[in-house]
């Protein structure tokens, strides 16, 4: 069975139904649908061990606001799982320089 059609996936419990049945839900959640030219700058950071979240999701986002001219920066960080669980004290402090930094060049 595909995720698409597992109604227990995690994808599928967001939704509220099997993701194939909920098509415009699917879409209405998938944050490749909102960018456009008004599309704010964005800071993506995944791990590469994170087993909740695909890492080649942050990809596909990270390809689609380059395509739209989006300014955006995208950091994979080796070793990490979902939430960052495994980096190292040196990775957290890195992700948490670029976080000041982007808030510092964004939000001031």
């Amino acid at each position: 069975m595909s995720k698409g059609d597992d109604k227990e996936s995690p994808e599928s419990l967001y939704i509220g139904g099997p993701l194939r049945k909920n098509v415009d839900k699917v879409n209405q959640a998938n944050p490749l649908t909102y960018i456009n030219n008004n599309t704010p700058p964005f800071l993506i950071e995944h791990g590469d061990s994170d087993v909740v979240v695909p890492v080649d999701q942050s990809q596909i986002l990270y390809k689609a606001l380059r395509k739209a001219k989006i300014e955006a920066a995208l950091h994979i960080i080796p070793g990490a799982g979902h939430g960052f669980a495994g980096a190292s004290r040196k990775q957290m402090d890195e992700i948490d320089g670029r976080v000041v930094d982007f808030f510092n060049k964004h939000l001031k």
